[in-house]
């Protein structure tokens, strides 16, 4: 699977901003199977979302919690950055496309592929990352900003 979904500038920025676009990556089957998706748990956690959507009293998912937390930071690095390693692939989807923002000035590098290549790199071929991001044209990137401290880390690469 891609860890980017595919779209537009103009979609990514409406979708983010709006708080339209959530990623669950708990629990990932490994065969990929569509009924294996739909668990007990996963099902709770749609339902509670749903919920909260729907009855603005229900309680409000921490997933979407975060969510609103990130749309709601102020425009500036030092306070968006730690957010990059916020739990949840949405959190850290959502920081990203706010640092891009202020650093290349759009959503661009998250969808022509820019990110998702780096991305791919940091899960996949590690090592190969100082390379690829010396080479980068996103300014993110080029920072050290992305993939962040901590998940460059956790993958093992020193810069």
């Amino acid at each position: 699977g891609s860890s980017f979904p595919r779209l537009t500038n103009e979609q990514l920025d409406q979708t983010v901003a709006e708080a339209r676009l959530f990623f669950d990556n708990q629990d990932i089957p490994r065969s990929h199977q569509f009924l294996d998706y739909y668990t007990d748990e996963r099902l709770a956690r749609i339902l509670s979302a749903l919920r909260y959507l729907t009855m603005p009293r229900a309680p409000q998912p921490d997933e979407l919690a975060r969510l609103d937390e990130i749309l709601a930071a102020p425009d500036d690095l030092e306070a968006l950055l730690p957010l990059l390693d916020y739990p949840g692939y949405a959190a850290k989807f959502y920081a990203l496309w706010r640092i891009e923002r202020l650093n290349c000035g759009d959503s661009r590098h998250m969808t022509d592929l820019t990110l998702d290549q780096i991305s791919e790199l940091l899960k996949l071929e590690p090592r190969k990352l100082p390379q690829a991001m010396q080479n980068c044209e996103c300014v993110t990137v080029k920072k050290g900003q992305f993939p962040s401290p901590k998940q460059l880390k956790e993958a093992g690469v020193s810069l």
